[in-house]
């Protein structure tokens, strides 16, 4: 997900829209980033891939702030 887009931009998401951020759930990226991660990892679940973007989407804030630091 990093190669997709900037730590700054995912802060602005989370997979169901919780807390005033935007839903990437109803969204086509999540769709093509979805299939992207089945295609490149086959054994995956969807449940796995949804887990993985959530976290990846709940630490982007702390990554973002590291490369402001840096």
């Amino acid at each position: 997900m990093s190669k997709l887009a900037t730590w700054s931009v995912w802060t602005e998401f989370s997979l169901k829209g919780k807390k005033g951020k935007r839903p990437l759930e109803n969204m086509t990226t999540c769709n093509v980033l979805q299939r992207a991660i089945q295609k490149s990892h086959p054994g995956r679940s969807l449940k796995e891939i949804e887990g993985h973007m959530t976290q990846t989407m709940k630490h982007a804030p702390a990554k973002c702030r590291k490369q402001v630091i840096e």
